[in-house]
């Protein structure tokens, strides 16, 4: 199976036409097509690394890339022109720029991207730009410890306009994954939230964000040398204190070669894939059912050379609303998406067991292994012993996030005691002022009257 290594973004406009926007030989070109013929192609920028693609209410595209030579750009691409500026520049030699993800909404522009040094390039730090209709602004989301070749994050946009990042970081021993928001209204990001449980490796989060404001987290985790995928859905918001363990799904699991979950949203069905070995699997619900289908493999998926795919806005073909912000595809004649678009004779596996959290945990401390002796005295540690570190490391894990809880909140009430501060001086400043004023009138109105009877008087 051959992947594109690089995501391409196809837009359909209400008259028909097909915006599709890829690399060639890292140059980002976008085609305009109707009916697979092409009206329009344009290149946009040359050496491009990676590209992230938006789309406002006028029907302005607004792109974010990085480039070979050092520099991240911006750009609008506009009834077939194109206008495009440096916001900064890095040392590819210092540092590198990974995962950019870009925001359109209500005329303000924001940047996700996540940046290492080559010092320790598994250090990770999430930033975030965004233009508040007069100038560029920027603040660090959090810092993360991840594999240099893993995907930093992921993000996705909800009804009200709040952004949603996932992540995983480690802690400790294990890798765990991390859920932040974005609060529009005071422009900061809020606090992280761990979303995984158990002393295993998670990796590979994905987010999506349905018209229904629920949010969906699925990722995939390691355990005792096998695969799982799992899934996380709730209501917006999140909070910090929910309970998360009960609502966690485990569709597969015992798995030897699982990739990263998917998550697509269209025709109010929600639709979870991913990649067992050379086989695509697919599952789906409806968006406000608990219940999902038996799980199915594509069948000739992995003959085709597979892309990744984004959709921009809410239209995929005849089909809307729809949410498939990175997919797998391929592009021929037409444009197929796996788990949307029907592929020939898909086979329905037989049903795998739904588990809920709690139900693997108790698998996995039914097979404990026992205790192993070396020679008379020496003892390995038995994994009973595990756990009870693990446990310890969790603990850490909570506290460290508590800290971090109260070291924003400490913040936060500062910024509002401090602003309360200032509009307190301003106002005994204002008042001042007042009193000046009307005791330099009434001064003014004394003297005159003081004045005015000296004149008169006869003395």
């Amino acid at each position: 199976m051959a992947y594109h290594n690089q995501k391409q973004y196809i837009h359909y406009d209400s008259p028909g036409f097909i915006y599709h926007f890829s690399l060639l030989e890292k140059n980002l070109w976008v085609r305009m097509l109707k009916e697979n013929i092409e009206f329009h192609s344009m290149k946009l920028e040359e050496k491009v690394l990676e590209f992230s693609i938006g789309i406002d209410s006028a029907g302005k595209f607004h792109v974010a890339s990085i480039l070979e030579t050092g520099h991240l750009k911006y750009g609008i691409y506009f009834n077939e022109t194109w206008e495009s500026k440096s916001l900064m520049t890095f040392n590819r030699n210092h540092s590198r720029l990974k995962n950019i993800t870009l925001f359109v909404f209500e005329e303000k522009i924001h940047i996700l991207m996540a940046q290492s040094y080559a010092e320790n390039n598994e250090f990770w730090t999430i930033k975030h730009y965004y233009w508040n209709k007069q100038n560029w602004e920027n603040q660090k989301v959090c810092e993360i410890c991840t594999g240099q070749y893993d995907i930093p994050f992921y993000a996705d946009i909800d009804e009200k306009n709040n952004i949603h990042l996932v992540y995983k970081s480690r802690i400790g021993r294990y890798h765990q994954i991390y859920y932040e928001k974005f609060l529009l209204p005071y422009r900061s990001w809020g606090i992280p939230i761990k979303i995984s449980e158990g002393p295993c490796d998670h990796t590979t989060p994905f987010i999506l964000c349905d018209r229904e404001d629920t949010l969906h987290i699925a990722w995939s985790t390691f355990a005792n040398g096998h695969y799982q995928i799992n899934y996380f859905g709730t209501k917006l918001p999140l909070s910090y204190k929910s309970n998360l363990r009960k609502e966690i799904n485990v569709f597969a699991k015992n798995g030897t070669d699982y990739t990263q979950p998917h998550l697509m949203h269209f025709d109010r069905n929600m639709i979870i894939l991913w990649k067992e070995g050379s086989h695509f699997i697919i599952q789906k619900k409806l968006e406000n059912a608990k219940q999902w289908s038996d799980p199915k493999r594509l069948a000739n998926a992995a003959e085709k050379e597979l892309i990744k795919v984004g959709i921009i806005g809410p239209a995929y073909k005849d089909m809307t609303p729809v949410k498939i912000i990175d997919a797998y595809g391929y592009i021929d004649d037409k444009i197929t998406i796996l788990g949307i678009d029907p592929l020939e004779s898909p086979i329905l596996f037989n049903a795998l067991p739904t588990l809920k959290a709690d139900d693997h945990e108790s698998t996995l401390s039914a097979e404990s292994m026992p205790q192993i002796f070396i020679g008379d005295h020496e003892l390995v540690e038995s994994q009973e012993d595990f756990h009870e570190g693990d446990a310890l490391l969790e603990k850490l894990e909570e506290i460290t996030l508590q800290n971090q809880i109260l070291q924003k909140d400490l913040q936060f009430f500062m910024e509002q005691h401090q602003a309360f501060q200032t509009k307190i001086y301003v106002q005994i400043d204002e008042v001042q002022k007042k009193i000046e004023d009307v005791a330099s009138s009434k001064k003014g109105f004394f003297d005159k009257v003081q004045a005015f009877f000296q004149k008169d008087n006869p003395s």
